[in-house]
């Protein structure tokens, strides 16, 4: 497969996956989501790796998911084609959480929605020091999707993941390192460089 998004380097059994689209600070479409679930299974098999890596543009780990990119898809008249586009991001975290390397999650800048529930499937989280975390699907009608709630509450507990999820508040990154939603934190622009010693 073809990734336009996606780059995969490896070196001394460390696999660094970055993903940049580019545009609207790193928001997931439906091309991105494809890219990266087809990154997450080709590690599968892969004897030599130990430990993934998986980070954003430099501008932001990711803006959550493109709303307005949803816009711009064919209607579907097929009930499999529709149900398969709906659990996209669902086969997404559940290929990352079952990648048999540790992963590790690092992010720069910003992680909102989406980008919150692909960084909850990894096994750790690293979040640089001028970084925040955001859920803001209520807010904006939703549901927070992917399987990411069930992540959220055994990462927070119930009580600390209802007010993450209603209240929308933005989570700087001391809080979310005190609330246990990160590992480490990192200065900024060294969130792989603290992954990669992680790793």
């Amino acid at each position: 497969m073809k990734l336009d998004y996606v780059s995969i380097e490896k070196r001394d059994g460390i696999a660094i996956v970055c993903f940049d689209r580019k545009a609207n600070l790193n928001a997931f479409n439906e091309k991105l989501v494809i890219e990266l679930t087809h990154a997450a299974r080709s590690f599968f098999d892969d004897l030599e790796t130990h430990a993934v890596i998986l980070t954003g543009a430099s501008n932001g780990f990711s803006a959550g998911f493109d709303l307005k990119a949803v816009d711009s898809w064919p209607s579907e008249t097929d009930d499999l084609k529709r149900r398969q586009r709906a659990y996209g991001g669902v086969r997404l975290c559940k290929a990352w959480e079952a990648m048999p390397q540790i992963t590790i999650a690092a992010m720069e800048k910003l992680a909102v929605g989406a980008g919150v529930a692909i960084a909850l499937a990894c096994d750790w989280r690293v979040l640089a020091r001028d970084a925040y975390l955001y859920v803001p699907e209520v807010r904006i009608g939703l549901n927070l999707q992917w399987g990411a709630l069930p992540r959220l509450i055994t990462l927070v507990g119930p009580a600390r993941a209802k007010r993450i999820t209603i209240l929308c508040e933005k989570m700087p990154a001391a809080q979310a390192l005190d609330w246990g939603l990160v590992d480490e934190l990192a200065d900024a622009g060294g969130t792989v460089d603290m992954a990669s010693e992680m790793a």
